[in-house]
């Protein structure tokens, strides 16, 4: 099955049937590469000849979702937050490690304990690269998945645009 198969992806609002399109245009990003869970090393950069986008996933594209903010996705049985730092893309596990609170809701209109609104709950902090959860505020790092002031980790995922789609690597 191709990696960018409809029925390997779901966001939180439903099935994402558009997410087998392929486009060939390449976004200008600087060439990367990652350290890949077998020890191997990952082409990170589209534009890079050996960039293997079947190791990757599309899950939205650029527009779908909005600076400032993050989307939730199963991918591959795994839930994931992809948040969109002024075109900067990164993904991190979909739960906060305290109580397993939605990171992707970050940000959102909620209601608290005494059935009234709260504006804004947590939220995306683009300079310093964090997402902070909506139900008790926790800061993770972006690009290590790190809660710092406890030491604890979700996981990171390796996240690119290869011209409008956001392709992340489970």
């Amino acid at each position: 099955m191709n990696s960018d198969s409809p029925s390997d992806i779901t966001c939180d609002h439903g099935p994402c049937t558009g997410a087998a399109s392929d486009v060939e245009a390449a976004s200008d990003v600087e060439t990367e590469t990652e350290t890949a869970a077998d020890g191997g090393t990952t082409i990170t950069d589209p534009d890079d000849e050996a960039f293997d986008r079947e190791a990757f996933t599309k899950v939205a594209t650029v527009d779908e979702i909005p600076a400032g903010e993050g989307e939730g996705y199963t991918v591959k049985g795994i839930e994931i937050a992809v948040f969109n730092l002024d075109g900067d893309f990164y993904a991190i596990s979909n739960r906060c490690a305290h109580q397993r609170a939605p990171l992707h809701k970050a940000g959102d209109r909620k209601i608290n304990a005494e059935d009234t609104w709260t504006e804004k709950r947590g939220g995306v902090n683009v300079e310093d690269c964090t997402v902070s959860c909506p139900w008790h505020l926790w800061e993770w790092d972006l690009e290590t998945g790190v809660h710092e002031a406890s030491g604890k980790r979700i996981g990171s995922f390796d996240c690119v645009v290869d011209g409008e789609d956001v392709l992340v690597r489970i």
